[in-house]
């Protein structure tokens, strides 16, 4: 019993293969999807028992200590829920999404996107079923020393690596035709040359502006050629076409020879039956010998029988099984057919994935922000007003020194963040820093005044997470003299702009901590004489 159904399970599993390959691609692209998501990650934090909030909810101790978190700006507990709901949210400020924004426009891609994750799976179906049809198609060629399971097992082997790597290369050469398209539209043709085009590239994080004079032609071809002659590539595409009639051919071929071969063995096992054509097939009659031979005539008239029965199966046999290779090559046709079209449709040139990614097809910071930003910063909130809550109750000193960063504050850090590591961002805040000067023939004392006037309102708009904010600080936390100069001299890289950006940054940032030490003094006085 045991040994029939362990036989049983070994025969059917080949044919389950595709289904499970099926069930497993499709687990992993629901989990990948749902781990992503929102409320994925807010119900890991709320679900009761296991719950993160629970966890947090313990994490009391040392938070009265306010100087464990004061550089965080909050205690372990509240960044670790504000980094749940954040570090999976794009960190994209304005000034890079507008820029994202108008390298679309100016390379045309702005109503493009990504392939659909419907499409996707749809793809990834088509590419098993032609793998489970390949399979079992060049199976009996295989090899004829190993069993049928096992030639079963490894033409699916063969015929999935030939059904991915196929689609892969359709869908290369999908990407490879849109390019060129693209550029031909842009240029107007091909074979046309772009006037003024330096070779200079222009990537989506880079100020779009730098060559708003030039022409629509200069423009495109700085921020998606590859090169003066760059018109794309067409070697991509015939390899694609070529491949895939060859591989038809030989599908259809195996095919035919597979079906002559069954023929073969089914008339050769029909003719050792009609050897003995001589014996009576009928039922023994009583009295006659079983073995006395049929009368000429009806020996040869079921034996003409046998050869129309056998052409008619032969026949059926052919039919049905050029049938199944039209199938299958249908099936092949629209796999890599879809996938083409699909590639054509969705891919990006030049630097317009990474453009893609900075925007999600949105052409308003605004409508970005509402759709893919806040729904987690609202979440995040709530979730954070309810722990400080229960933090507040259990640890009655930290509620009178609760954090006031939200999940906003604290995403709005890890943007600046971000942003303050790239190139542009960094050119972007030594402009916006600019040293405090004193005008040509203006007063002296009326220079000091305008001075600390203009070193006030820098510590008001100085951006609390900037790159240049962050040294200064560093500067001025430094007690030994001698050290201070040596990270000047480093963060200055050189440059004399940024340099006189960071001095600028120490001076206002002094100025502005001597005004709050100021005032700390004088409510310290008023509220000494009461």
């Amino acid at each position: 019993m045991t040994t029939d159904f362990l036989q049983t399970l070994v025969s059917s599993i080949a044919w389950l293969l595709p289904l499970l390959i099926a069930a497993v691609v499709t687990l992993f692209f629901v989990w990948k999807r749902y781990t992503d998501d929102l409320w994925w990650a807010d119900f890991w934090v709320c679900v009761p028992l296991v719950g993160k909030m629970r966890r947090w909810k313990q994490q009391t101790h040392g938070i009265e200590n306010i100087a464990t978190w004061k550089d965080a700006g909050l205690p372990p507990a509240e960044e670790s829920l504000c980094s749940t709901y954040i570090d999976k949210l794009p960190k994209v400020d304005q000034r890079v999404f507008e820029r994202a924004s108008e390298y679309l426009k100016i390379t045309h891609q702005n109503g493009r996107s990504p392939m659909s994750t419907f499409m996707f799976v749809a793809l990834i179906l088509l590419t098993i079923a032609e793998a489970a049809g390949t399979g079992m198609l060049i199976a009996p060629f295989v090899a004829s020393e190993i069993t049928g399971n096992q030639m079963v097992w490894i033409g699916y082997v063969i015929a999935t690596v030939m059904a991915v790597g196929l689609l892969g290369l359709t869908h290369a050469a999908g990407s490879a035709v849109y390019k060129r398209s693209a550029i031909k539209k842009a240029l107007g043709s091909v074979n046309a040359t772009v006037e003024g085009y330096t070779g200079h590239k222009i990537s989506s994080g880079d100020d779009q502006q730098v060559d708003k004079d030039a022409s629509p032609k200069v423009r495109f071809g700085s921020r998606v050629l590859e090169g003066a002659h760059d018109r794309g590539s067409l070697v991509v595409p015939i390899v694609a076409i070529a491949l895939l009639a060859v591989l038809l051919i030989g599908i259809t071929w195996m095919r035919i020879k597979g079906l002559q071969i069954e023929m073969t063995n089914h008339v050769a096992d029909h003719g050792q039956l009609a050897a003995s054509g001589g014996s009576n097939p009928f039922p023994a009659v009583p009295g006659l010998d079983a073995s006395t031979p049929m009368p000429t005539d009806v020996a040869d008239s079921s034996r003409a029988a046998q050869q129309t029965v056998d052409h008619e199966l032969s026949s059926e046999m052919f039919s049905q099984g050029i049938a199944g290779a039209i199938v299958l090559a249908i099936i092949y046709v629209i796999t890599q057919a879809l996938g083409f079209f699909q590639a054509f449709g969705s891919s990006f040139i030049g630097d317009g994935k990474n453009a893609y990614r900075q925007t999600f097809g949105h052409t308003s910071f605004q409508s970005y922000q509402a759709k893919h930003i806040k729904p987690a910063l609202d979440r995040g909130n709530m979730r954070l007003t309810e722990l400080r809550s229960h933090l507040g109750r259990e640890v009655p000193k930290y509620r009178e020194y609760v954090s006031k960063v939200s999940c906003s504050d604290y995403y709005r850090r890890k943007v600046e963040e971000e942003t303050a590591l790239t190139p542009a961002a960094r050119h972007t805040q030594q402009t916006d820093v600019a040293p405090v000067s004193r005008a040509v023939g203006q007063p002296a004392q009326q220079s000091a005044s305008q001075e600390s006037v203009n070193v006030v309102q820098a510590a008001e708009t100085l951006p609390l997470f900037s790159d240049v904010a962050r040294i200064a600080e560093r500067i001025l936390d430094e007690p030994d003299q001698e050290r201070r100069k040596v990270i000047l001299d480093i963060a200055a890289e050189n440059s004399v702009e940024r340099r006189s950006s960071i001095l600028s940054a120490v001076q206002t940032l002094k100025a502005h901590r001597k005004a709050a030490a100021e005032q700390a003094r004088l409510e310290d006085d008023i509220l000494g004489d009461i």
